[in-house]
């Protein structure tokens, strides 16, 4: 009960400092997540209560009922904005590899720095003024992932699944403020007018060419963390389309591929999500109510045309 209330204690000093915090599920002695999944691929570290990181609070009222409720929780600091932290996630050989490059190139690293549970390490930094920074993966380099807009971290002294703590290698330490060449480099590439994306063949007329491009502009703009389910949603839709006759398939695959690169999205991840969600679009083939009538006319013109014909 002791190590319980460390963590909550931790937690309320976090709050203090403007960071808010939740409940994170707590590794059991065997390393399962006490969530009590046995597919649990995240022991320890993904939140206790509804909504996420979106429930994270300073409200030290609110703090103390939770801990009160589950004193063995780990504690978890939302990032971005609502704290004002970047964190950079340093995982594994790789990671130390990766930043290190970076060092040579920018300059050492200053960060308020955790080391985590796993043997890995967290530079706790402070975002500029204004700046808005997603979360990422990979973006810095391999083993280097970003916590800020849209993410969480789980902080000293939450306890992983290995049955190391989580621990401040100089405890109190002020993140200092990220430098401007990782701010640079953790932000997403500027995305280019919907309209110049680079599609590999033109789109077709009228409403194909429409809805074709109306789905590839939501991917390429899509925020991080929801790029590869939109671009499951765009692949489905426009994969009904498809098996509907009213767009041609490599023609959308083309423009959504084209779209996620755009959105910074792995090709081959990008490869496999394009072709999964076609493939289930096409179970349920659509042709909106408006083509489908003009089709129909069509179709009643020319067969009216092909029996004045035969009158004649």
């Amino acid at each position: 009960m002791r190590e319980g209330f460390r963590i909550a204690d931790s937690a309320l000093q976090y709050a203090a400092r403007g960071w808010p915090v939740l409940p994170v599920w707590w590794p059991l002695p065997d390393g399962a997540c006490a969530c009590g999944r046995s597919d649990c691929s995240k022991p320890g570290k993904h939140p206790l209560v509804r909504r996420g990181f979106h429930a994270a609070t300073a409200d030290a009222g609110l703090i103390r009922r939770w801990w009160a409720q589950w004193p063995l929780a780990n504690v978890g600091i939302r990032t971005g904005a609502a704290s004002g932290l970047l964190v950079v996630d340093v995982d594994g050989a790789a990671g130390a590899e990766s930043l290190r490059s970076l060092s040579r190139e920018h300059g050492s690293l200053r960060a308020a720095w955790v080391r985590t549970g796993s043997g890995g390490w967290h530079a706790y930094l402070r975002l500029p003024e204004g700046v808005h920074v997603p979360n990422s993966v990979r973006r810095l380099g391999a083993g280097l992932d970003v916590r800020a807009d849209g993410g969480s971290i789980v902080a000293p002294p939450s306890l992983h699944a290995s049955g190391d703590r989580y621990h401040w290698l100089k405890p109190g330490t002020e993140p200092p403020e990220a430098p401007d060449w990782l701010v640079r480099l953790a932000l997403p590439a500027e995305l280019p007018p919907a309209s110049s994306i680079d599609l590999v063949r033109p789109l077709g007329p009228g409403y194909a060419a429409a809805a074709i491009r109306s789905e590839a502009d939501a991917v390429a703009v899509a925020p991080a963390g929801t790029r590869n389910h939109r671009l499951n949603l765009a692949a489905w839709r426009l994969g009904r389309l498809a098996a509907g006759g009213v767009v041609d398939e490599a023609v959308a695959r083309d423009a959504l591929l084209a779209a996620a690169v755009t959105a910074g999205l792995p090709h081959s991840e990008s490869a496999a999500t394009v072709r999964s969600g076609m493939t289930a679009g096409r179970r349920s083939p659509r042709q909106p109510r408006a083509l489908a009538a003009a089709v129909v006319e069509s179709a009643a013109l020319q067969r009216g045309g092909q029996r004045h014909a035969a009158i004649r």
